[in-house]
């Protein structure tokens, strides 16, 4: 994948950085490249998502378990 793509605009807002300190991460994409490369940007947010579930070791939700108590 080519991360290299990625274009994260300069300046985090008070209101990203507020997000940021309890847990949210921020990722920022120009106008134009979310208008004309649809596509990439959708690979560039998969790749984040997977990133930061091997950093929190978090699976990824089952269905099947949808409604069941912890310990059913």
């Amino acid at each position: 994948m080519a991360v290299e793509s990625f274009n994260v605009l300069a300046g985090a807002t008070d209101e990203e950085k507020e997000l940021e300190k309890v847990g949210f991460m921020v990722i920022r994409f120009p106008d134009e490249e979310v208008l004309s490369d649809i596509e990439n940007v959708r690979r560039v947010i998969e790749y984040w998502v997977d990133e930061r579930q091997r950093e929190l070791k978090v699976p990824p939700p089952n269905p099947r378990q949808r409604g069941k108590i912890a310990g059913d």
